[in-house]
Parts: structure tokens; sequence; C-alpha cells
């Protein structure tokens, strides 16, 4: 476990005027982000990476060796002794605690702010890629896999900041209960199911980029594959072209940021932590090239 603030820190830090909040563009993302607001009044952004930003509030968004930051306070709760963010020191407040399954948790204890105790519980479940012994985890996880690029980040953010755990809740259930979330889960059974092998225990799955039942059912399935494998990968495709994706593995002896740092230095955008990450591929990439590319990359590093 790594700390980098302090009580002097906190008590700058609530005197600076930040313009604007970055949070990562997931659940826990999402559920921090919403709490910040309680402390701060700024517009949020749900982003998946970030490559420059002036007096702004980063919560969680993964880093890369090329993202310019100045004046910013960058929360989060992964790899706090990553490069990137030790760097990110120089000119910037870094609170960083690998002791917290969630962003969620640590901003909820940090800045002293009340949230439900299942709602802390769920959101640390779905982190550690665990949703299937809590109920709560499997109804936010499928509600939000089964809405990518429907969710209302900063209606729900609001929500948070207010409190209003009940309406959230019930508007995940909705959706965790739709014909299309039923769409999600047999789809993401049957890629899980069809998985291919890039190498021994690490399992591929690919979908359509554009398709929104795709998407989802392949996030459902990056979740499915690390119970039966030590790795699992999606792979996002428009035609014959790759476009994006994301790895992840439960098993703590395995380090994907050296697969994440070996796909940067070959000429991908990727970034992440050591348990998941995301990668985004050159134009003109075919899936049959970016496939070999990253048997190369878990050859290399996992070999």
């Amino acid at each position: 476990m790594s700390n980098f603030f302090n009580s002097e820190d906190s008590f700058t830090i609530s005197r600076i005027s930040y313009q604007k909040i970055f949070s990562h563009k997931d659940l826990d993302g999402l559920f921090g982000g919403g709490l910040i607001l309680r402390i701060y009044e700024a517009p949020i952004a749900f982003v998946s990476r970030i490559t420059s930003a002036q007096r702004a509030i980063i919560i969680e968004v993964p880093l890369s060796s090329t993202s310019m930051l100045d004046q910013c306070l960058i929360i989060d709760h992964h790899h706090c002794r990553n490069p990137f963010l030790v760097s990110a020191r120089v000119g910037n407040y870094v609170i960083c605690d690998e002791g917290y399954a969630s962003v969620t948790s640590l901003i909820s204890d940090y800045f002293d702010l009340d949230v439900p105790d299942e709602i802390l519980d769920a959101i640390d479940a779905i982190e550690e890629g665990i949703i299937e012994e809590n109920e709560l985890s499997n109804t936010l996880f499928v509600g939000f896999v089964t809405s990518i690029g429907k969710i209302p980040f900063n209606k729900i953010a609001q929500d948070i900041k207010n409190g209003d755990w009940d309406k959230i809740i019930k508007w995940f259930e909705k959706r965790a209960k739709s014909k299309d979330a039923d769409m999600v889960k047999r789809l993401a059974k049957t890629k899980t199911e069809n998985a291919d092998i890039l190498i021994d225990k690490v399992r591929l799955v690919l979908y359509k980029a554009q398709d929104p039942i795709e998407a989802g059912a392949a996030r459902l399935a990056l979740i499915m594959l690390q119970r039966e494998a030590n790795v699992g990968v999606i792979l996002a495709h428009e035609n014959q072209f790759a476009k994006k994706g994301m790895i992840a593995t439960r098993k703590k002896r395995i380090n994907l940021l050296r697969v994440i740092q070996y796909l940067e230095e070959t000429g991908w955008m990727a970034g992440g932590r050591r348990d998941v990450g995301g990668f985004k591929i050159p134009e003109g990439v075919t899936v049959t090239q970016a496939i070999e590319h990253l048997r190369r990359a878990f050859s290399t590093i996992l070999k």
C-alpha cells in the first residue's frame, strides 16, 4: 500500500479552485466522480484516457507517458508506484492508496463522505472482478454493460452527489432486468464458451465495435473469462479492422502493466493498472494483425 497525501495536503487542495473534473468512464469512476461533486463545483466529464489537463481533478483515469498534467489533483487506488503516477507528482497533488479496492471507497474515506456500506461493497467487488457473489454488484454491472452508449453519466453523477441511492439502484435494476440484458447475458455466455486461445491460459473474445449489445456482452465476457483463464482479452473491430480492447486478470502474480508498456512501446495507445488495462489500435491494423501483435505481447511478457 502506498499513500501520497497527508493532512496538510488535504487542507491545501480543499482551497484550490479546480476548473474541471475528469473521471474514468466506468462504474467506479461514475460513483467516485459523483461523490467528488459534493466537494467541488466544476463541470465533470467521463473519459477512458486523458492526454492533457490543467487545474483539473482526475479520478482513476489511466495515465500514460504522453499525459501532460499541470496543477491537477489526481486520485487513484491502483499501482501507486506506477512511474507515470510518480512523475505526475511534479506540479500536481496525488492521492493514491492501494489499500482500497475502489476509488469510490477511497474518496468516501478521505473526504469523510456518507455512502451506504452496501454501495461501497458492491463497487469494491466489481473493481475486483467479482460480481457473482454480490447481488447488488451483479445488478449494477449488468445494468451498466447493458446500457453502453445510453448511460446518462452526468445525471447519475448528480444523483450520487445528492445521495439519491434508491433512485440510482432502481435505474440499474430496470436495465439489468430488460430484454437487452437477457441478450447481453446469453451472448456473453456464448462468446466465453467460444473464446479463442492467444497463448496458454490467455483467452480472447472479439466483438463488433459499433454494436452496443456486442460491446456489453464482451465486457461481461471479460469477467467470465477470468474465472477459467489467467488473463481475459476483448478486442473490438469494424469489419476486418481492429479498433480497441481491454485486458484483465484476477491473478495477483501477473502484472499486466508489462503488457501495456509493450503495447505502448510498439505504437499502440495503452494505459491501465496491474490487473486491468485498455488499448487503442492505430488505423489500418487488421484483426488478424492485432491478434498476432497481442499474442507476441503476451508471449514476450508472460513467457
